[in-house]
């Protein structure tokens, strides 16, 4: 039997992607940007940290903004992943930001 959902994040050398399939019908992106790429709906990471959940265990937060609100969301998106090593992740999205910012 199929999984009910599958995700993906991948991290590139400019964006987060963060990839949803429901029951292999639906498939939905999502993109959080290291720096403003002068799309206006783009969102635009403004902090990253990590920590520990007592029941959930580790995880990634990634705060983002974009510069107007869309139809059916606000202007700022906080994601929350629950990950084995949170840290690595981490560490590949402020270096991402370093090269960004440059």
């Amino acid at each position: 039997m199929p999984p009910v959902l599958d995700l993906g994040l991948y991290v590139t050398d400019r964006r987060i992607i963060l990839l949803a399939v429901v029951v292999r019908l639906l498939c939905t992106e999502y993109s959080q940007w290291f720096c403003p790429v002068g799309d206006p709906a783009a969102d635009a990471i403004k902090t990253v940290e990590t920590g520990k959940h007592r029941v959930l265990g580790p995880y990634l937060r990634v705060d983002s903004e974009a510069p107007r609100p869309g139809p059916f969301r606000s202007s700022r998106v906080s994601t929350m992943l629950y990950l084995r090593s949170p840290e690595t992740v981490k560490s590949l999205i402020m270096e991402g930001m370093s090269r960004g910012a440059q």
